[in-house]
């Protein structure tokens, strides 16, 4: 039995590697007390099947591919449709950030060149960017 759970957790352990997460994360987003989750882990033993179930739910795949430690062509398919998936959503995401940038009339030159510095990032910048100074101009009261 713990050469079947040494399959689980080592494909556990592959998965989370190819998240670029943690073990730990992974007892956390599953809703599993850390040290339970540690203790599976280190003495390689399975856990409960619900637990299994919410492990193979958080790294969305399979709790069959945890637990024969293969990877199926139906699994392959299902990750590279979430891939696509994800990108058709930045892409939405960029499409409406873009039509609200305001136009550059009464704008600074200054603030004409950060919009346009910004429009040029890539999707993954702009996720990550952070504005200090403010691009639109404050409407002034009568």
């Amino acid at each position: 039995m713990s050469d079947n759970a040494s399959v689980f957790w080592a494909t556990v352990k592959k998965h989370v590697k190819a998240k670029n997460t943690t073990l730990e994360w992974l007892a956390k987003y599953s809703g599993i007390s850390p040290n339970t989750f540690q203790g599976w882990v280190s003495k390689n033993r399975f856990p409960r099947a619900d637990m299994a179930v919410r492990i193979a739910s958080s790294l969305d795949t399979p709790v069959e591919c945890l637990v024969s430690g293969t990877v199926t062509k139906n699994d392959e398919i299902l990750q590279q449709l979430k891939a696509k998936l994800k990108t058709m959503q930045l892409r939405e995401k960029l499409n409406a950030l873009e039509t609200k940038l305001p136009p550059t009339d009464g704008m600074t030159i200054a603030e004409i060149k950060l919009v346009d510095a910004y429009r040029q990032l890539s999707h993954e910048e702009r996720e990550n960017a952070t504005l200090s100074v403010t691009i639109w101009p404050k409407k002034k009261k009568r």
